[in-house]
């Protein structure tokens, strides 16, 4: 049996301590003595202490004593002694009052003894009940190691520190949002009846995160809050789980089955320690199938896998089907081009960051889609592998797939950094082994798409495929002399007359020959642009319905765009 408020009123040396309200709790074990006469302590108060003051700071205050006495009941301090008369010449009725009501024992303590004397009492006769208590923490210390060292889960680790502590327990990661949580038996305010309890999903409402210390990942002990619920304020007791420096969450023990007793205060601590070690451990693997993951992504796309049979197997371990068709898809943003060597630590850092938000967005957009895709990062881009449906075509996918990868495009420019997007989508491919080629493919639609007069959000290389045609083993002398047969007229009667005839076809095309669309396009009056038109069929000396003509400017144009990204136009 511990020290108690009984055992301090009936020692011989303090004949003269009377006690005077909270009779039913003198059996509350007194764990340490606190002298206090600061009204800001509430916070540093722990179950099992006896508060000592000389009623200083609670003078003349009936509503801070009534709340004195409310706040160390919550905190299941062991009771409080006041000095008398120093500056009452007794307690005051309020605290007998709210004492009584929350059996929380006060007692007087006489002039002829100080405040000192009596902390230094309480130390002496806690120190030799600590053996026993000792005795109890070990056995929750035990347990709690074997249940770490058994490779239990989180979850398993939650349910047992529930059996030790007597009260429900949440645990948070350092967002504040769900990890994993165990109810008790016995408890009258279930869990399931007051939060939404979804993993990963934040928990506790905003009134409550507000009024908990900014610097708590600084404590080393539980902090008391109340949690207003529907069934009534249930007292909630916070732990940091931490390790180091690094705070990997909170403990939040649900005190709603009967208050914590020091013993099982110290099991929490416990269990935070055992919980801050599972944590690093979870992520470790976490961090290490990533890794492995990031790996296969890697030789699969770079080609260096030469066993199918190998291919497949790893293809199905990291959530490729493979016998179902994909098409490669590569997410690209201009912020990721700031990783250079003169880019500070903290720079890196807020970039990686948004690469994992970008990641995280592409998995949940297709998630919420039902298309199945693998998404992960690869230096500086984004890559989704997207399942297509097996009866799809494997060419000509922009109709079928237009608003999944448009919509994908405004899911991340949405994104609360605003990063500027674009997107470059591949050929579908029948086998994994040929994703190479769709990655490839992905890639170069992103390049091609600088070539064009109007680059789109979302480029298809099978659109773009004339570019990569024209732009790869064609003879740059037959590409000029192309050009200069087919628009360098334009182009060199723009130079001279400082006219735009030349982007005036480009878009007379681009609009399939409507005057109105490309007058609207271009803003100009819809006879300005039939005059263009004249124009442009008098100085190439050409008929613009004839499907050939046609074929040969736009093949012109297309030239001219690659002789100028070449610096040659």
């Amino acid at each position: 049996m511990g020290f108690t408020i009984k055992a301090l009123l009936s020692m011989s040396e303090l004949p003269d301590l009377k006690l005077v309200s909270g009779a039913k709790s003198v059996n509350n074990l007194i764990r340490n003595a606190c002298v206090v006469d600061c009204p800001d302590a509430f916070d540093w108060m722990q179950p099992g202490d006896l508060i000592l003051t000389s009623g200083y700071i609670l003078q003349d205050d009936p509503q801070l004593q009534r709340r004195f006495v409310r706040e160390l009941s919550e905190t299941a301090c062991a009771g409080i002694g006041v000095k008398v008369p120093k500056y009452w010449d007794a307690v005051p009725d309020v605290m007998i009052e709210e004492s009584n009501r929350r059996s929380l024992p006060i007692f007087t303590i006489p002039l002829h003894n100080t405040l000192n004397e009596i902390q230094t009492i309480v130390f002496n006769n806690v120190n030799t009940a600590q053996d026993t208590l000792l005795q109890k923490y070990f056995k929750i210390h035990n347990r709690l190691m074997a249940c770490s060292l058994s490779e239990q889960t989180l979850d398993s680790i939650v349910q047992c520190t529930v059996e030790l502590i007597n009260n429900p327990l949440i645990v948070v990661n350092s967002h504040w949002n769900l990890l994993a949580y165990a109810d008790h038996k016995d408890n009258k305010i279930p869990l399931s009846k007051v939060f939404t309890l979804a993993k990963n999903k934040p928990v506790f409402d905003k009134s409550f995160l507000d009024s908990i210390p900014k610097d708590i990942e600084d404590f080393k002990k539980a902090v008391k809050r109340t949690c207003i619920t529907p069934y009534g304020p249930v007292i909630c007791r916070i732990h940091p789980v931490r390790a180091d420096t690094t705070v990997y969450g909170y403990l939040i023990a649900w005190e709603s089955v009967r208050k914590l007793r020091s013993v099982e205060c110290m099991g929490l601590e416990q269990a935070a320690i055992i919980i801050a070690l599972e944590r690093i451990k979870t992520m470790r693997v976490e961090e290490s199938r990533r890794i492995m993951r990031q790996d296969f992504f890697t030789d699969l796309l770079e080609g260096r896998i030469e066993s199918t049979a190998s291919a497949y197997s790893l293809a199905e371990m990291n959530g490729l089907s493979a016998g179902r068709h994909y098409v490669c898809a590569v997410i690209r943003t201009n912020k990721f081009g700031d990783k250079s060597s003169q880019a500070s630590r903290f720079d890196i850092m807020g970039l990686d960051r948004l690469q994992r938000k970008l990641v995280k967005m592409c998995e949940d957009y297709f998630k919420f889609s039902r298309v199945g895709a693998c998404v992960f990062s690869r230096s500086n881009n984004i890559i989704a592998l997207v399942q297509l449906d097996d009866a799809d075509e494997l060419s000509n996918l922009e109709p079928q797939y237009q608003d999944l990868f448009h919509g994908l495009y405004n899911t991340l420019a949405g994104a609360p950094d605003r990063p500027e997007i674009v997107i470059g989508v591949g050929c579908g491919c029948a086998d994994i082994i040929d994703l190479k080629k769709s990655f490839v493919e992905a890639q170069e639609a992103i390049r091609l798409s600088g070539l064009t007069a109007n680059p789109e959000s979302v480029n298809w290389f099978e659109k773009l495929m004339v570019y990569n045609f024209l732009g790869s083993g064609v003879p740059k002398d037959v590409l000029r002399e192309f050009y200069e047969s087919s628009v360098g007229p334009l182009a060199e009667f723009d130079r001279e007359n400082n006219t735009n005839l030349l982007e005036t076809l480009e878009v007379y095309l681009l609009e399939n020959r409507s005057i109105s669309a490309a007058a609207q396009r271009l803003y100009i009056h819809r006879n300005t642009m039939n005059y263009r038109i004249n124009k442009i069929k008098q100085l190439l000396n050409t008929d613009l319905d004839d499907s050939e003509n046609l074929l040969k400017l736009q093949i012109g144009i297309r030239i001219m765009r690659i002789l100028s990204s070449l610096g040659k136009g």
